[in-house]
């Protein structure tokens, strides 16, 4: 299992809706939610957020850090539960983010995984004997166009 964390996110636009007040609402936000307090930051994600998930309080939820990029990656792993971070990526913004909950990678024992990669392994197969028969249907048919 690769390693997870539980996170909310702040996203302002540097050029966004708050571009003339850009430091401002940014100052706002950060001394607001220095302290980790869950419930200031969803309240200023809601207010602020520019992000995909700003009506929820900037939830995104169970995150995999290798699915994030690496500017955040970095910033994240450093970064206790129950903490705030941010990032700042020039003309993109800045990234305000709560740490909810952390997952360090685990190895999984395969008892727990067999299921999965049977599963898998039948999917990949289903799916080659799929396109050997498309391909063979089409090999065998007319097409026309008119």
């Amino acid at each position: 299992e690769p390693a997870m964390t539980d996170l909310n996110m702040i996203h302002i636009k540097k050029n966004g809706r708050y571009k003339n007040r850009f430091d401002e609402i940014l100052n706002s936000c950060r001394n607001t939610i220095a302290d980790g307090n869950p419930e200031s930051f969803k309240k200023m994600a809601k207010l602020f957020s520019e992000g995909q998930n700003a009506e929820t309080g900037g939830n995104i939820g169970w995150i995999k850090l290798k699915e994030m990029k690496e500017e955040f990656q970095a910033v994240i792993e450093s970064s206790p539960a129950g903490k705030t971070a941010s990032v700042d990526l020039g003309s993109e913004g800045v990234f305000f983010f709560l740490i909810n909950e952390k997952k360090d990678a685990e190895i999984v024992p395969f008892k727990k995984v067999n299921s999965k990669i049977v599963k898998y392994l039948k999917q990949l197969e289903f799916q080659k004997n799929y396109s050997k028969y498309l391909t063979k249907l089409k090999g065998s048919s007319v097409i026309r166009r008119y």
